[in-house]
């Protein structure tokens, strides 16, 4: 049994692997930036009759991030999952981007992993073990027009775990990026929006011809269904357990696919999409 810490429990694939992971025995503490929104994981645990210990843990404070980390250490003793789970998703055209607003999601998405991340390390290195899970994005690989501050976020968070896996082998600590396509969850996901494209707001958007072209479906591939979220939850619990896990995990019929194409195909699949 591994005691297993996950950010942004509350829905979606947080809530999923919180409880994969009990399922398959594992103590897990499932934590969320606001309690309150913790109802649908209470229900769905009582359901299947698990045992998850919910915290309040805000990846983008620090005095949260550390206070929650020595909760769970002083309860269970030891930390040797983290899953860097919490993440919010955002759409809009750079120019339309605030300083203020780039800053929010790369808190959340980027600082709020490597703070949780650094938090955990004291006791995973005395322990000479542990598992340090990453939610990536295929978005962390390629660049999607109007999700180019989230993909920043992604591409940041997979730079970092590329080299927090060098530095954290010795000590016996894995990283694991699990880099997912587009999927389907329950509840939908955290999505930021620059305040300047939202109706409303009384700042119009820089141009309308953005407004016209954010509106478009994002999704570059659309023949390909949306992926069951439920299968990205497996996969952290396999990589969880396993004992040689690889550094990455491509997820998502359209994630393989996009990963096939090279630069000038994906660029030209791009410019098709824009069309459309």
């Amino acid at each position: 049994m591994a005691v297993v810490l996950i950010t942004g429990s509350s829905s979606g694939i947080g809530k999923y692997t919180a409880l994969e992971m009990a399922r398959r025995g594992h103590r897990v503490f499932a934590s969320m930036r606001n309690l309150e929104s913790a109802r649908l994981l209470r229900a769905d645990t009582q359901k299947a009759q698990l045992a998850i210990e919910i915290l309040q843990l805000d990846v983008t404070d620090p005095a949260s991030v550390v206070g929650a980390v020595q909760r769970v250490l002083q309860r269970a003793g030891a930390i040797d999952v983290l899953v860097n789970n919490a993440g919010r998703g955002s759409i809009g055209v750079v120019e339309d981007y605030t300083d203020e607003e780039i800053h929010s999601v790369l808190e959340t998405n980027f600082f709020g992993a490597v703070r949780t991340t650094r938090a955990v390390l004291p006791a995973m290195r005395a322990r000479r073990s542990g598992t340090i899970i990453m939610m990536s994005s295929v978005s962390g690989l390629r660049t999607f027009p109007f999700a180019s501050v989230y993909s920043a976020s992604k591409f940041a968070l997979e730079a970092i775990s590329n080299g927090l896996r060098c530095e954290l082998r010795p000590f016996g600590i894995r990283v694991v990026l699990i880099e997912p396509g587009n999927f389907r969850t329950r509840g939908g996901i955290n999505m930021h929006f620059p305040k300047r494209i939202m109706p409303g707001s009384g700042e119009a958007t820089s141009d309308p011809l953005y407004a016209t072209l954010a509106r478009r479906p994002l999704n570059p591939l659309p023949t390909f269904p949306l992926g069951d979220a439920h299968e990205i939850a497996r996969l952290a619990a396999e990589v969880a357990e396993s004992d040689d896990p690889r550094a990455r995990y491509l997820i998502g019929e359209d994630a393989q696919h996009l990963m096939e194409l090279d630069s000038e195909e994906f660029e030209e699949l791009v410019r098709q999409r824009m069309k459309a």
